[in-house]
């Protein structure tokens, strides 16, 4: 296998495209000076905050995982394959990935 990792590359790059966008759109709504927030912009930021939180819960939870599973075969002295680090790699990954593509379709879809 030419480049072992090539799966996890790819969803951390597609994440560093997607993550600036939800930014700048969220961005848009808050930096309007002497205005205040609106209800819509409210939500969005209570909801920015919670996905967070439940992202890295989520996130945390698959790191153990993984972390369990390659520490019981290591004690069994089966050494890791790059296979499964990508899939460990992944699987943390995954929950900020799967958020960040839907807020970017969403917020996309909200400011056309």
């Amino acid at each position: 296998m030419l480049f072992p990792y090539a799966g996890l590359a790819g969803q951390m790059m597609h994440m560093a495209l997607q993550a600036p966008l939800v930014m700048a759109a969220r961005m848009g709504d808050w930096m309007v000076p002497m205005v205040p927030p609106s209800a819509r912009t409210r939500r969005e930021a209570s909801r920015m905050v919670l996905e967070k939180q439940a992202a890295a819960m989520e996130s945390w939870a698959a790191l153990n995982t993984h972390a369990l599973l390659a520490w019981t075969q290591c004690l069994l002295g089966q050494p890791l394959s790059p296979a499964q680090v990508e899939r460990a790699g992944r699987a943390v990954l995954a929950p900020y990935a799967r958020r960040v593509g839907a807020n970017a379709a969403r917020l996309g879809r909200r400011r056309h």
